[in-house]
């Protein structure tokens, strides 16, 4: 008697079903998702900065690592959160504390409860963004985390923001 294979799950399923996509037609997908067009669209580091996954990962960090044994579903609300913060940091009007302020807020506002040590965290965060990276006029548009065995990998799509323009009197 022949022996049953198991069942594959749906991932398995839809794995085999289509090719994996490359890195860089899954950032074409999301960014078309989101609403920004290919021809605004550079897949891949762009010569003389670092690629904005990188930078995300390494800047996050003090939000990311704690989480790198939760479930993805964690990590992906962590890199969430790490993305809102590095777009909310360009708004220089504001103290870093009263960004950090404001997002804990929102924060508690939609889920009821928030860790004491986010706050600082978050502050934290918002100056280093400042202090580290002014001159980095990229925000992020959408990032992912995808669990690869050992690891997780962040995909972010950025894009440039207009530069401050000088007021005419």
């Amino acid at each position: 008697m022949a022996r049953r294979q198991p069942r594959l799950t749906k991932r398995a399923r839809k794995a085999q079903a289509s090719p994996s996509l490359e890195a860089g037609d899954r950032l074409r997908e999301l960014a078309s998702r989101h609403g920004m067009p290919n021809a605004k669209l550079h897949v891949g580091a762009i010569p003389g900065m670092p690629k904005m996954s990188d930078v995300i990962a390494d800047w996050a960090a003090p939000l990311l690592e704690p989480l790198e044994d939760a479930p993805l579903s964690s990590f992906r609300n962590a890199l969430s959160l790490a993305a809102l913060i590095w777009n909310a940091a360009t708004t220089p009007e504001r103290t870093a504390a009263e960004v950090a302020a404001e997002l804990v807020e929102t924060i508690r506002g939609a889920t009821g409860a928030v860790p004491d040590e986010l706050g600082p965290i978050v502050e934290d965060l918002v100056a280093s963004r400042r202090r580290d990276f002014a001159q980095d006029r990229r925000v992020v548009m959408a990032a992912e985390a995808h669990d690869h065995g050992d690891d997780r990998r962040i995909n972010v799509v950025s894009a440039f923001t207009e530069p401050a323009r000088a007021s005419s009197s």
